[in-house]
């Protein structure tokens, strides 16, 4: 799908949706499907809605246009879980200097509706290219901490918004009204950078699945291990996506190394091993000319590696330096293959980290052979009675085209009929769920999908199509005295050797109007999700159509008397 204008300008077929144009497109969309290397530079909008951080912001955008090697601005979207001008109206001003924008597009603050809402309003204003992320979580903020959305997530905004490319949004079948069509240019992110094997192929699973849904991009997580960049395009070609990928340099200073070091930034950390090396470094501005460097030491890797692109950022990072860096790496093209090998930060302790090719011995880098996950362990390989109980559960009940199903699905569809066994069959699943997964009564369940671990419960983003970027070795963002839910998912399937199921689960999105009924009769009477098959007369049927009357032909009105 290429960048149309928008929808309203488009002629409307009477047959179908909007017809299909091809007006140029932007520079940033043609430089990558062209295959030309590009660069982008990642600005963070200032929390005023004017003034000298707005200001700045547009100065800047205009230099970075008359300079001509940076292709587009990016601009994010509240980062931090904090508050922030949104990126859209600066975007709109930032194209009219000639420079393309790219727009931040996060799930924590939106319900779907409100993603619809706000994703027509960028077409309208010609804000197409976006780079869809589930978000941080809220922090501390007005009157205390906001209340967190993520009624979508990054697999299922692309979704959504490729859904919306091709039309398939807000259309009105009873009465045959096209939706109209957009334009969008999404991309994805993924982190290569995680320290143990749960996390790190969830990232993977995750990244295929929202290439699957639509990415057209993805931009690495900010990340300084450059064996984990090289892991992340060879997991790519070995994979076959063969979308472009984007690699994230980021400039460090020490005051932000030392805060990484600590993971108080979500998924941005900072190896013990490189913090001590930016610590021999001059304090103050005489050491900045070493961290540009250093970052333009990685942009001649990430290029010399086969990425097609490189996302330049930095706290206070000014034009003038993002040029000397894209200049310097020039420099150091040449010899990108050894500051590769130099710059390899693993997470400590290092014989922990989990590397999905093997190791080189000549060069401490990867091989071309990956590992053998069934021999590097399973940090929860006791038995796990729990999930094998409700594993054979759910392949004696409900599994479809079971005897235990048939009797299971017909008890469900007597006590639907029945306000008394209904409100018993509800209270029998509350009990039994709450005490063993510690349901929230969605009624719209996705115990199967996660190795029969609630999301609702479990996830403080609720998360249902793969884990966001913030866990730090195996723990939650948000609660870090718990282990994250997908890294426990993981582990328990990979005892029994499926944990590829968490890339090939289907796309999840829960329907709110199932909240506190009992999922296991919207499970088997097929109205969540899953959609299981029931016998053709238990479905509703549709109203009778009421013959419509023929118009009354209009009596005729006595003439009056000629006079």
């Amino acid at each position: 799908m290429t960048q149309g204008s928008p929808a309203e300008d488009r002629p409307i077929d009477a047959a179908g949706p909007a017809a299909e144009t091809a007006p140029p497109q932007s520079r940033f969309p043609t430089a990558l499907e062209q295959g030309e290397f590009v660069v982008t530079l990642e600005a963070v909008p200032a929390a005023s809605p004017s003034g000298r951080g707005v200001d700045t912001l547009l100065k800047e955008a205009e230099e970075l246009a008359a300079y001509g090697r940076v292709h587009a601005m990016s601009l994010t979207d509240n980062p931090g879980g904090g508050h922030a001008i949104m990126p859209d109206e600066l975007a709109k001003q930032i194209q009219q200097t000639g420079l393309d924008s790219i727009v931040h597009f996060s799930c924590k603050d939106l319900t779907r509706n409100g993603a619809i809402s706000r994703a027509y309003a960028l077409e309208h204003m010609g804000l197409r290219n976006i780079l869809a992320l589930t978000g941080d979580y809220p922090k501390e903020g007005y009157w205390g901490v906001s209340k967190p959305a993520f009624d979508l997530d990054a697999v299922t905004l692309i979704k959504l918004l490729q859904d919306m490319n091709e039309g398939l949004v807000d259309a009105d079948p009873r009465k045959g009204t096209p939706a109209p069509s957009c334009g969008f240019y999404v991309g994805a992110c993924v982190s290569p950078f995680k320290f143990t094997e749960a996390e790190q192929m969830t990232q993977y699973y995750k990244l295929q699945r929202k290439v699957n849904a639509g990415a057209r991009f993805v931009i690495s997580q900010l990340g300084f291990d450059m064996r984990k960049v090289q892991e992340l395009k060879q997991y790519c070609d070995l994979h076959d996506i063969t979308v472009p990928l984007i690699g994230n340099v980021y400039v460090l200073m020490a005051g932000v190394a030392r805060t990484m070091n600590r993971n108080q930034i979500p998924g941005a950390v900072v190896p013990d091993s490189l913090l001590r090396y930016v610590e021999t470094f001059p304090k103050g501005k005489e050491g900045r000319p070493m961290f540009l460097e250093h970052a333009a030491k990685m942009f001649a890797v990430v290029k010399g590696l086969g990425y097609q692109g490189v996302h330049l950022g930095g706290f206070g990072l000014k034009v003038e330096e993002a040029r000397e860096i894209i200049e310097r790496a020039d420099e150091f093209q040449p010899a990108w293959q050894e500051h590769l090998r130099e710059m390899v930060y693993p997470m400590e302790p290092k014989e922990r980290q989990f590397y999905f090719f093997q190791t080189d011995p000549a060069t401490g880098l990867n091989t071309t052979t990956p590992v053998d996950r069934r021999k590097t362990g399973n940090p929860k390989g006791r038995i796990q009675l729990m999930y094998r109980a409700m594993r054979l559960l759910h392949a004696l009940v409900f599994q479809p085209r079971t005897p235990g199903f048939w009797l299971a699905q017909r008890a469900c569809h007597i006590a639907d009929g029945n306000r008394l066994l209904r409100g018993m069959l509800h209270w029998e699943e509350k009990i039994a769920k709450e005490i063993t997964v510690n349901c929230r009564e969605c009624g719209d369940c996705a115990l199967p999908h996660l190795a029969y671990l609630c999301p609702e419960s479990g996830c403080p983003k609720n998360l249902r199509n793969g884990p966001c970027g913030g866990s730090y070795r195996g723990m939650c963002e948000v609660y870090p005295d718990r282990e994250c839910i997908y890294f426990r998912a993981y582990n328990r399937l990979k005892l029994v050797g499926r944990e590829e199921e968490l890339r090939d689960m289907p796309v999840v999105t829960r329907d709110w109007s199932l909240w506190r009924q009992p999922s296991w009769i919207t499970y088997f009477l097929g109205r969540d999700h899953m959609h299981v098959d029931i016998p053709e007369r238990w479905k509703p049927k549709p109203p009778p159509e009421v013959p419509k009357e023929a118009p009354k032909p209009a009596e005729a009105k006595e003439k009056p008397p000629a006079s």
